[in-house]
């Protein structure tokens, strides 16, 4: 049996986990640092890690900057080399306080469902159990994790009104491995709007199982494993910088709680919505003059209608796409984006 020996990395550098990376990029990074510049399969080889964890480390390690990607002269592969491991360690100590504010907005965020009657704070004693999965990258690598490893339900809650081919591509394997695997899956979202290419893969989905169901409009995405694991975006206004994974079990069981609130309130997609919201020409011009700022009143004496014409046509269309208020009814016709699909309103009586 041939001698084993031990390569002990000279780099006098401190632990990058110290400063919120992951052990697989902490390994990475001193390879580097140690070895020079070296391709992704190298780094799975030598490390004896798995290629997608090299893979993801690496993305994580490039989008704290700690390393970057340099095309190969003589190929067109890439190897990945380091900056200066003090200039990583700055990055990585500015990012790790930039995570701390990062997770206090989130505990705001938080904070705010509490007020409408549903605790999702996490305990004192549960108050770590909670990290930020920076970059779309990593949260998709933590993401495919979850659902590989999720064995009885997935809920999720989606509000945006239309997702592009590249999104539903990367998401259809996911999403097909969860109803092969005959679990309850519970998805709400929000009425389609020109340019969703989701439809055919829900049809798909809704066949296999999957209970999906929408309101006018949806305040978060999230995603919820077994009632065990949460995902919420960092920032809900920039889906890219990466999610928040949460496991403290008071949290989740509030969030829980809180999802199937909104989930007791929506109603399966209506037929007439898959195509958009429909207007007759008199309702577009009535709700265009609302939405204007005119009154019930005004709008009337517009367009020399009764004021009782105007009402009814507002209540009509409540009623048609199964909305409360005239605010919800906003929400959707702003979400459908077709106000301008008109039927045929000759036979209306004013």
């Amino acid at each position: 049996m041939p001698d084993q020996t031990l390569t002990v990395a000279r780099s006098n550098m401190p632990l990058l986990t110290r400063w919120g990376a992951t052990p697989e990029a902490d390994l990475v990074f001193r390879s580097l640092a140690e070895f020079g510049p070296q391709a992704a399969a190298e780094l799975s080889r030598s490390l004896g890690l798995p290629g997608r964890r090299v893979r993801t480390a690496l993305d994580e390690l490039a989008e704290a900057g700690a390393v970057r990607r340099t095309p190969v002269t003589e190929g067109t592969g890439q190897v990945w080399s380091v900056e200066a491991p003090k200039a990583a360690v700055d990055r990585l100590r500015q990012r790790q306080q930039a995570a701390a504010q990062d997770m206090l907005r989130v505990r705001r965020r938080l904070a705010t469902l509490a007020d409408l009657g549903h605790d999702c704070q996490p305990d004192p004693a549960q108050a770590g159990m909670m990290r930020p999965l920076y970059g779309l990258a990593r949260a998709r690598a933590r993401l495919a994790e979850l659902v590989a490893q999720t064995r009885s339900e997935h809920i999720s809650m989606h509000p945006e009104p239309a997702f592009s081919t590249t999104v539903v591509q990367a998401a259809a394997p996911l999403n097909r491995s969860l109803m092969a695997r005959r679990l309850t899956v519970l998805t709400l979202g929000v009425p389609a709007r020109a340019g969703d290419t989701t439809a055919a893969h829900t049809s798909e989905l809704v066949s296999g199982g999957l209970r999906y169901q929408e309101l006018p409009a949806l305040p978060t995405k999230l995603q919820i494993f077994d009632r065990q694991t949460v995902l919420l975006p960092i920032d809900p206004d920039e889906l890219a910088r990466g999610m928040v994974e949460i496991f403290a079990p008071s949290t989740v069981h509030g969030l829980v709680t809180w999802f199937l609130s909104w989930w007791e309130r929506s109603r399966p997609p209506r037929a007439g919505l898959a195509n958009g919201v429909e207007l007759t020409a008199r309702e577009q011009a009535i709700v265009t003059l609302l939405a204007a700022g005119h009154t019930d009143s005004s709008a009337s004496a517009e367009l020399g209608l009764s004021l009782r014409t105007v009402g009814y046509a507002i209540r009509a269309l409540m009623d048609r796409y199964g909305v409360e208020n005239r605010f919800q009814l906003g929400l959707l016709l702003g979400a459908a984006g077709t106000w301008a699909n008109k039927t045929d309103d000759h036979q209306e009586q004013a």
